[in-house]
């Protein structure tokens, strides 16, 4: 079982697992017939979050991408409840992630499955927040805690001007809503540091750890320590031509 990547909490301490779905190691006939692969599969990695709990910091979160077979398989929230209450575990240490490619089949459908699970606790995201056409829509629509903004938006913002404002107003309009924000693809020290400022929750990406084996993973949290802001925070990064008119409104 692998570790698919780490994020860490911005505001405080605190750690999150990202797993693939079982088709990653699994052959496609196994996981194309049936969810409770990935759900013995989750159960399986929450046993590694139950064990790293000695470490008095951390806040453990699994995170599974959803398929539009998942989302229209109505036997998904009794099986994630027969999961949760056999191993004994937190609802809400459970991410679930979907995307507008996975609800475009059956909305109507996905959306009933996801009610439902909201309501056994289990955190809900929106995965790649920015990149799909309907991406406002969602917020509005979809019973979800948290969106994930994507990457091609994040690894630049440090040195792109429009990235930094896109990022800047998700996290704005997502916590006006009353939802969390992870940013994914957080590759070097300045974008964790812009991001602190900006007010993001949580990160994801090589900064904060590679992809590694569940078994290196208990190691790695007692040793990494969360980069701290420089004394003086980070500026948004400006092009010539704001540079320009600011210099000029002045």
């Amino acid at each position: 079982m692998l570790c698919h990547g780490t994020g860490s909490k911005l505001a405080r301490s605190g750690t999150f697992l990202m797993l693939p779905r079982p088709s990653a190691n699994l052959p496609v006939s196994t996981c194309a017939s049936t969810v409770s692969g990935w759900l013995r599969y989750w159960a399986g990695a929450m046993t590694l979050a139950i064990r790293s709990r000695s470490f008095g910091w951390l806040a453990m979160k699994l995170a599974v991408n959803l398929s539009t077979r998942d989302l229209l398989d109505p036997e998904l929230p009794p099986r994630l409840a027969d999961a949760i209450a056999r191993h004994q575990l937190a609802p809400d240490s459970l991410v679930l992630e979907i995307t507008e490619s996975a609800i475009m089949d059956d909305p109507e459908r996905a959306l009933h499955t996801l009610q439902r699970l909201r309501t056994m606790g289990v955190r809900l995201s929106i995965d790649d927040f920015g990149t799909g056409y309907s991406s406002l829509s969602y917020l509005k629509s979809l019973p979800v805690q948290e969106l994930k903004m994507d990457r091609s938006f994040v690894m630049s913002m440090a040195a792109d001007e429009h990235d930094a404002k896109i990022v800047q107003s998700t996290i704005e309009l997502a916590h006006s809503l009353g939802l969390s924000v992870v940013a994914e693809g957080v590759e070097n020290l300045a974008t964790w540091e812009l991001l602190q400022v900006l007010g993001c929750d949580e990160a994801q990406g090589h900064l904060i750890a590679k992809p590694m084996p569940a078994r290196q993973f208990a190691a790695w949290v007692a040793a990494w320590q969360p980069p701290q802001l420089p004394p003086q925070p980070p500026q948004l990064p400006q092009s010539p031509h704001s540079a320009k008119l600011a210099a000029s409104s002045a």
